[in-house]
């Protein structure tokens, strides 16, 4: 399953952004601060609506560490929690529709509440509740509404005063596989994800796409406290650490990309540490294993020679499919944001004339 379309407003720094026609593979450029990795953090938020957990991980991920409930503020346009956060999304022509809100504590109780009209009223469960402009309204967590492909209504919420244990929905469980990685994510420890798919019997193509990398690779054992063993035809097991960071780097890729079978990946910095030696074999892998295992790629860089090494690899790969575009995020006039597009064609095309896509 695969996400189509989105639209985000009032989240982080976008206003209002709506893209269409995403493809199989999906690469984002644009300037710094313009919303690239907040289109991943509300992609992530959107297919997992359910689980309002999603929005400490988002926080912990930019280094963001949750201390206070007003801490929130930080994913509210212009750090108002006055105007509501609304993402939607289609996959493949099922609408996903998302709306995050504060919740309030007054006089000790708490009450999800989108403020309307006058100062001091607002909704809350249908009905309308005065409160005097000069109580002291707290907030005690966010509130998640969302309307599934089912079109029943539904909510979750999260505060600090439960530990930032999330209130989940009874009897909902989410259509969509969906993982968010970033730099920190892909440099962390491996043994956890590479346990996943030990459990899920899916070494052999991992191994496979990994040989067009290292041909010598035969198997990879885990080891004791973590530690990650590679067969690579000497007389010895090697720690994996001697194949190096870009090695690495690519097989945490292709992991997840096995674990998240039939699913979506979001990829922010996609080319973080690796050297542009190495981008042509990173999305050789990529593609290859994303197409094996059915994997939406949605990822975003700030590197022209991962661009290009992307548009290489398509067109190696993927042998005339149209299914990989580049998008670049800019900032309108009336301070929203727009998309460009380039399907593949147009990719190559602008590439080879020296244009800036970036």
């Amino acid at each position: 399953m695969e996400i189509t379309a989105v639209t985000i407003r009032n989240f982080r720094a976008v206003k209002d952004l709506r893209i269409d026609g995403f493809g199989k593979f999906n690469l984002f450029v644009g300037r710094n601060n313009v919303g690239k990795t907040t289109l991943l953090e509300a992609l992530f938020l959107v297919s997992g609506m359910s689980n309002a957990q999603l929005s400490v991980a988002i926080h912990n991920s930019r280094d963001l560490l949750m201390t206070d409930d007003d801490d929130f503020r930080f994913m509210f346009h212009d750090l108002d929690f006055e105007t509501p956060i609304s993402i939607d999304a289609s996959l493949e022509g099922r609408l996903r529709k998302l709306v995050i809100t504060p919740q309030y504590g007054i006089s000790g109780s708490f009450q999800p509440a989108i403020r309307t009209g006058e100062p001091g009223e607002v909704i809350s469960g249908g009905s309308q509740l005065s409160v005097s402009t000069q109580s002291h309204k707290a907030v005690t967590g966010i509130q998640l509404d969302f309307i599934p492909p089912d079109g029943k209504s539904r909510n979750a919420n999260i505060s600090i005063l439960r530990g930032w244990q999330p209130v989940l929905p009874a009897v909902y469980s989410e259509e969509l596989q969906c993982a968010y990685l970033n730099p920190r994510i892909l440099s962390a420890p491996f043994d956890t994800i590479w346990e996943k798919v030990l459990r899920e019997k899916k070494t052999g193509l991992v191994i496979k796409t990994l040989q067009q990398i290292e041909p010598r690779v035969q198997r990879i054992e885990l080891g004791t406290r973590g530690m990650l063993w590679v067969d690579v035809g000497m007389d010895t097991l090697a720690p994996i650490q001697i194949l190096g960071d870009g090695f690495r780097h690519i097989l945490t890729l292709i992991a997840y990309i096995a674990i998240y079978e039939h699913g979506v990946l979001l990829v922010d910095e996609i080319e973080n540490g690796l050297h542009y030696s190495s981008l042509d074999i990173m999305w050789d892998a990529v593609l290859t294993a994303s197409q094996e295992y059915d994997v939406q790629i949605i990822a975003t860089t700030h590197s022209n020679e991962c661009v290009s090494a992307y548009s290489d690899s398509a067109d190696r790969i993927l042998k005339g499919l149209d299914v990989a575009k580049l998008y670049r995020l800019e900032r309108t006039l009336e301070g929203g944001h727009k998309s460009v597009e380039y399907d593949s064609t147009v990719m190559k095309t602008a590439l080879e004339q020296g244009y800036e896509v970036r």
